[in-house]
């Protein structure tokens, strides 16, 4: 209820065009032959040696929307607010998916649950800082652990390799 209906509508369209395009460029081939090369040499881009998948071409730092457009038109015109959000989410894709599966791990730590009676003490590598807080304050899962001032990521780490085997040596 934040917005109104026709802007919830144009924001929807503007999500379906993005999608349409970048499945589109997915399947499209750009192939060497045909007027490919007077294209790029139009741009100031040397010419394709072998055909290529459109929407890797545009992963290319040198390629724009534009130059993939010209050797592929699409089918309707798109919006530059549209082509400003297929060509950001084509070339930042690698670390899109690297940040989610990022976010992914974050969110299996978050929960990962930590014994009540687990001996920080044992885990040798921690400073002891962190062992003194994380045996003070108990946290339930390894997310609270992470959250505790005095306990660094490289504590963390060695703290999962311990729950890990703890885990392991339990289930045997």
């Amino acid at each position: 209820g934040l917005v109104s209906a026709d802007r919830l509508a144009r924001v929807a369209r503007h999500r379906r065009q993005i999608t349409a395009e970048l499945e589109r460029l997915a399947t499209v081939y750009l192939s060497p032959k045909n007027a490919a090369a007077e294209v790029l040499a139009e741009f100031n881009l040397s010419p394709l040696t072998d055909g290529v998948n459109a929407k890797k071409f545009l992963r290319r730092p040198e390629i724009t929307y534009n130059v993939i457009a010209r050797l592929s038109p699409p089918p309707v015109a798109l919006s530059a607010e549209v082509i400003a959000q297929v060509t950001i989410e084509t070339k930042f894709e690698g670390y899109l998916a690297k940040q989610q599966s990022q976010v992914e791990r974050f969110r299996r730590l978050e929960t990962m649950p930590v014994p009540a009676d687990f001996d920080y003490a044992s885990v040798s590598g921690i400073r002891l800082e962190a062992k003194e807080k994380l045996a003070k304050f108990r946290p339930a899962t390894v997310g609270q652990a992470g959250r505790i001032a005095g306990v660094n990521p490289a504590d963390l780490s060695l703290l999962l390799v311990y729950l890990e085997r703890h885990a392991h040596h339990a289930g045997e």
